[in-house]
């Protein structure tokens, strides 16, 4: 936005507007699964809630990121993509 590069506005809103898109609640037990991972392993609280969704939604599902921070975070599936 601060670059005002419409192009890029473009690509978030056609991703959020995806029907395939799922979005989870933070509610208690998401909550206190992030509070637990940024305790334990060090993670920013962001990337701490976008752990604990996926485990407590979808716990076979894969974490698709370019962070290697993940790695370290217990039964997470992670795929790193180069960043």
């Amino acid at each position: 936005m601060r670059a005002s590069n419409a192009d890029a506005l473009e690509q978030i809103d056609q991703f959020l507007d995806d029907p395939g898109l799922m979005v989870i609640p933070m509610d208690t037990p998401v909550l206190d699964l992030a509070t637990e991972l940024r305790a334990r392993h060090g993670l920013r609280t962001p990337d701490a809630i976008q752990a604990a969704s996926l485990l407590v939604t979808e716990p076979e599902g894969t974490f698709v990121t370019g962070d290697a921070d993940f790695h370290k975070v217990p039964g997470l599936r992670v795929h790193r993509v180069p960043s």
